[in-house]
């Protein structure tokens, strides 16, 4: 069974070293590589393997699990990790399970198997803050294999998860800011891979269109997959927007404020 791998790779590498930094590490967490230290916490590599004949397909994904921590925070951030990859691993597993014999014939004869990848990496790391990002790949019932991504910023102090409106002040708006700053740095960079309505699509004012984001030690990290501002032939776009250029609107009581 043949299979695809760099797609995955080139989803993770926007949040790892070139942009977002940590205080101890970044990067992947790689084969070999078990344990990442923050402070007294670490984070163990943990996988999920599996592969299915009858229905051709195969899952590999791997998440981090934290111990040393205070208890009750390893155990908030250990659930919402194993819940975030597992309801995208049941969602891919049900698709595949209901495939057809001649969704099957069809894929045996592409000779390339179905399969999600998932990998991540620690794209910031504090004794505060932890950002997280998930890069995956795709491939089933013989369509274009795709690459998506999502992120998990966690508040070690306060154990819990940190949403891009627990940044700003109330009322600030914030989301037509950083709208805009992605759709003026997007237009410098997307020449004719773009154009006005797929940028006010994909990068509008809208919660749903800012879910991939991270924090950096210089700002923060806005993410775009492929498609969703862009032809694919642009791939997956990043904006970096610096802490300097938020002051106005960023919460004095968010974590970031204290980087």
């Amino acid at each position: 069974m043949r299979k695809i791998y760099p797609l995955v790779f080139i989803v993770l590498a926007l949040f790892v070293p070139s942009s977002a930094q940590t205080e101890q590490k970044s990067g992947f967490i790689a084969a070999g590589q078990k344990v990442f230290s923050i402070g007294a916490a670490k984070l163990i590599n943990q996988s999920i393997i599996e592969k299915n004949e009858s229905k051709m397909f195969e899952i590999k994904a791997e998440y981090p699990e934290m111990t040393g921590a205070n208890p009750a925070v390893a155990a908030r951030f250990n659930q919402l990790v194993k819940d975030t990859v597992m309801k995208e691993v049941e969602q891919f597993r049900g698709a595949m399970l209901t495939l057809t014999d001649a969704d099957l014939n069809s894929a045996g004869e592409s000779g390339v198997g179905n399969y999600l990848e998932m990998r991540y990496g620690i794209g910031f790391a504090s004794e505060r803050v932890l950002s997280i990002g998930f890069g995956n790949a795709v491939y089933g019932n013989g369509a274009q294999p795709n690459e998506y991504s999502f992120t998990i910023n966690f508040d070690l102090k306060n154990g819990k998860k940190i949403e891009l409106s627990d940044l700003f002040k109330p009322d600030s708006n914030y989301l037509k800011f950083i709208s805009d700053y992605s759709i003026r740095s997007l237009k410098r960079n997307l020449e004719d891979l773009s154009d006005d309505e797929w940028l006010e699509n994909g990068a509008g004012a809208r919660a749903e269109n800012f879910h991939r984001w991270a924090i950096t030690k210089k700002g923060i990290l806005i993410h775009f997959d492929p498609f969703q501002v862009a032809a694919y032939a642009a791939g997956p776009k990043e904006i970096l927007i610096p802490y300097s250029d938020l002051k106005g609107i960023l919460s004095e009581n968010s974590v970031v404020s204290q980087l």
